[in-house]
């Protein structure tokens, strides 16, 4: 179990107890795939915010996104591992649905977002979270909704800012 190493660290992450965490595909690609060597970083993520009580959410167009390699690559081995995690409970999915789509079109036309990005915006704002955790810079806090850039997040799984 992860446990905070310093005082700091232990409030940062209070900052986000109870919170609705929305986490990007590319962070759970790292999870699953260990890319670059992020594995043990998003594992002490995912530990932190199971410390503090988050609830963890992505969209359902995620599964889309992380099964898109594996079958590209006709790896059978991965796509089940990605079927099995995205069949657990540990991590809500948020379905797509018009109202969805129709925010993120909008949000796209005025930010230079892509529409799969926005996408995903629009799912976080929908299922009310509070927190986007991603690794895309080009991501941005919203009304109601603040992106963690996983670049500000440290070896522990705490927010350095």
């Amino acid at each position: 179990m992860w446990t905070p190493q310093s005082t700091a660290c232990a409030a940062r992450i209070e900052s986000l107890a109870s919170a609705r965490v929305y986490i990007d595909s590319n962070i759970l690609i790292y999870f699953v795939e260990d890319v670059a060597g992020l594995g043990e970083r998003t594992r002490a993520l995912f530990g932190a915010l199971h410390a503090g009580h988050c609830e963890i959410f992505t969209s359902e167009i995620t599964l889309g996104e992380c099964l898109f390699r594996p079958h590209r690559d006709r790896n059978a081995k991965l796509i089940a591992i990605y079927e099995d995690f995205f069949g657990a409970e540990d991590i809500a999915n948020i379905p797509v649905h018009r109202d969805i789509i129709r925010a993120a079109a909008a949000l796209a036309a005025v930010s230079n977002l892509k529409m799969l990005d926005a996408i995903h915006i629009a799912s976080a704002v929908a299922g009310d979270c509070a927190i986007f955790v991603t690794n895309d810079a080009r991501i941005r806090s919203v009304e109601g909704l603040r992106v963690l850039q996983f670049a500000d997040v440290d070896e522990t799984g705490a927010s350095e800012g």
